[in-house]
């Protein structure tokens, strides 16, 4: 799976690890997956939810401040051109066994 996030440019924008608290580097564009996995986790349709996510991008941005100081304030734009939905889902699911 870490190949086809390669592959797809997901690690443009995100990471797996959150960066450390107080650390001088820069806000990534997503947050780090780790933290994705832990807002979600709980939520009965996680991975469909986030494979939506992932294919249709999050439209203009929600003001959702959960990821404030954990990601730039940015939106995430569709990416059903870069990947698959299978793909997607796969990735989604690998995703949510990262927190575990």
């Amino acid at each position: 799976m870490n190949d086809l996030a390669k592959a797809s440019g997901c690690y443009l924008c995100y990471r797996i690890e959150p960066g450390k608290p107080g650390g001088q580097e820069t806000l990534p564009l997503g947050p780090a997956w780790k933290d994705v996995v832990r807002k979600y986790k709980s939520l009965e349709h996680a991975p469909e939810r986030l494979t939506r996510i992932g294919l249709e991008g999050t439209g203009s941005y929600p003001g959702d401040r959960y990821w404030k100081g954990r990601a730039k304030k940015m939106q995430m734009p569709p990416n059903a051109v870069e990947i698959r939905e299978a793909e997607a889902k796969n990735l989604v699911l690998w995703n949510l066994t990262l927190g575990k």
